[in-house]
């Protein structure tokens, strides 16, 4: 079976760039190659080809077209950089795609899930602190749930069979260029692919915290027993703290004093 994983670094490789201090995009810089590193040997141990796209700008401008209609009302065109990679999807033909975002930490290795389209389901909170006492749902989720009683999905890793991979992404590419688009809940790329969810439940396998750990919101047992890590957020330092001792010593003695 061919499986791709693609992974594009265009623009800053990251979201919220404009929200951090020189030392926290340079944090998360190295984070981020810790984390790429992994996703390349996972490839080359399980034989998948890896794609990395570099610098291949689509031109889209999508975001803040429609920003003065948005909440989020920043320029940032990271958001249209990240969408781009399901229209660069496209190009390829494989039996499985995996899109990872850059801060994806390949823990352990793992049999891949069989799905049409398999998307990790999103917490919506977070712990306030490593020890992990309180847990503060986030207030959108709140209003969230009275409407919809469904998963929302974290766009950080995405399993797409090869059979369904063009339906979804051309979906996906025109959904982003319409006129028309989704209540941004959490993400812009994440409000469209939760319409796809929407109006093809069928095709929809959705998956556990495992596929898409997030520590910051999970617990540490279930931290511990993920096969990938998600150093999600614009400052990725802040998802240390809650790591098990496994993966917070490695980092730290790659980059030894430059992590705290």
């Amino acid at each position: 079976m061919k499986t791709i994983v693609l992974q594009t670094y265009t623009g800053k490789g990251f979201l919220g760039d404009n929200t951090n201090s020189l030392t926290d995009k340079r944090l998360n810089h190295k984070i981020m190659s810790f984390c790429m590193n992994s996703v390349k040997n996972w490839c080359s141990k399980n034989n998948y080809e890896y794609k990395l796209i570099l610098e291949e700008d689509l031109g889209w401008n999508y975001f803040n077209k429609r920003k003065p209609n948005l909440e989020e009302s920043y320029a940032d065109r990271e958001k249209d950089l990240c969408m781009q990679r399901h229209a660069q999807c496209l190009e390829l033909d494989a039996d499985m795609i995996i899109i990872l975002d850059n801060d994806i930490f390949v823990k352990k290795n793992f049999k891949l899930p069989e799905v049409k389209v398999g998307i990790c389901v999103t917490p919506w909170g977070k712990y306030i602190n490593p020890n992990r006492h309180i847990f503060r749902v986030f207030d959108r989720f709140k209003i969230f749930t009275q409407m919809y009683e469904t998963p929302y999905p974290q766009g950080g890793v995405q399993f797409i069979n090869g059979y369904y991979h063009k339906h979804f992404n051309e979906w996906l590419v025109k959904s982003f260029k319409s006129d028309r688009w989704p209540i941004l809940w959490d993400g812009v790329e994440q409000s469209h692919i939760f319409e796809y969810t929407q109006q093809y439940p069928k095709n929809i396998t959705w998956l556990d915290y495992k596929y898409n750990c997030m520590p910051k919101r999970q617990t540490l047992e279930e931290v511990k027993n993920s096969y990938l890590i998600h150093f999600c957020g614009p400052r990725k330092i802040d998802q240390i703290d809650y790591l098990d001792d496994s993966v917070a010593r490695s980092l730290r003695k790659q980059y030894a004093n430059n992590l705290r």
